[in-house]
């Protein structure tokens, strides 16, 4: 449950407008730079408070959401949280190294939302955000 299997990329996973949010600035790079090689769209920002501000200088116009769990202040889950009170059906990828199995299970309870154990390599990224999409497809 909540694995992302490794799958091969398709056409039906068109470009996203991704919000990405995390502290650790290498990390923010490596994952922004995985993203936009994959085609996307990345607005990046490195704590839950400086997202809020990009969604609403975007009026929450993001095909998916791909955060970190565990930062300062806000913590991914609490800023999903208020996010989602404009968009219950949003899609999300949690990411992190530091999250425990209980954790996990927490974050996983939500609809429209994946986790990747930290650290993870391009193509499980793509894999997960491929099948977000997906999902996201089927929900009206």
């Amino acid at each position: 449950m909540g694995s992302i299997p490794r799958t091969s990329r398709d056409g039906r996973n068109r470009p996203a407008k991704i919000l990405l949010v995390e502290d650790d600035a290498p990390v923010r790079a490596a994952v922004r730079r995985a993203l936009l090689l994959d085609g996307h769209t990345v607005y990046d920002a490195q704590s839950s408070e400086d997202a809020m501000l990009l969604w609403a200088q975007h009026a929450g116009a993001f095909d998916c959401v791909v955060s970190d769990v565990v930062m300062p202040g806000l913590r991914g889950p609490e800023m999903v949280a208020l996010l989602r009170k404009d968009r219950p059906e949003l899609p999300v990828l949690f990411m992190s190294g530091y999250v425990d199995r209980s954790h996990r299970e927490l974050v996983l309870d939500a609809p429209n939302t994946l986790f990747l154990q930290k650290p993870f390599d391009p193509n499980q990224l793509a894999a997960a955000i491929a099948e977000l999409r997906r999902g996201d497809d089927h929900t009206s």
